[in-house]
């Protein structure tokens, strides 16, 4: 069966609301025309973290105690600052993304699908702060492809990244 696809003149049905009846769906589930008849949920954003800002200690410290020298100190907290104002760490319903940097950027992502091993590292401090560090790969490469550091509750984060690789697959 094949479809004319017009633009909506104001006394005519829309096309798109006719063929949504015939096929019983509606428009919100797909991306992309025409319809297939196969329904295409649209990627959901489950969490969005920046780094901590108690992983930012160090830079603090050693900004309050240079602050008296010529302000060298500023350097350091508006370093983390702009560190911490440049990283962004997204997990959605498809993929896991990582985004560094303000002015130049690096974005290294995943698809859930592909993830094959997840991974939680924290020292002593980042277990006292709940904090740490959670890399994702793939079977594609070797090492660690996506690592988000220095992010709060990473437990929480490695199990919600485990539930939706296991949904996928």
């Amino acid at each position: 069966m094949g479809f004319v696809w017009a633009t909506r003149h104001p006394h005519t049905p829309n096309v798109h609301s006719v063929v949504e009846q015939r096929l019983g769906v509606s428009n919100e589930a797909y991306v992309g025309h025409p319809p297939t008849g196969r329904k295409v949920m649209p990627e959901q954003v489950l969490r969005e973290e920046t780094r901590a800002w108690v992983d930012y200690v160090g830079w603090f410290l050693v900004g309050l105690v240079l602050l008296p020298v010529f302000g060298l100190g500023l350097v350091f907290l508006l370093g983390a600052w702009l560190d911490r104002l440049g990283r962004k760490y997204t997990v959605t319903s498809e993929r896991v993304i990582s985004r560094h940097g303000i002015i130049s950027r690096k974005v290294n992502e995943i698809e859930i699908k592909n993830i094959q091993d997840v991974n939680l590292q924290q020292g002593i401090l980042q277990r006292l702060v709940r904090t740490g560090t959670v890399g994702f790969s793939s079977a594609g490469r070797s090492g660690v492809e996506v690592m988000f550091e220095g992010v709060a509750n990473p437990g929480q984060l490695k199990d919600l990244v485990r539930e939706q690789v296991r949904s996928v697959k």
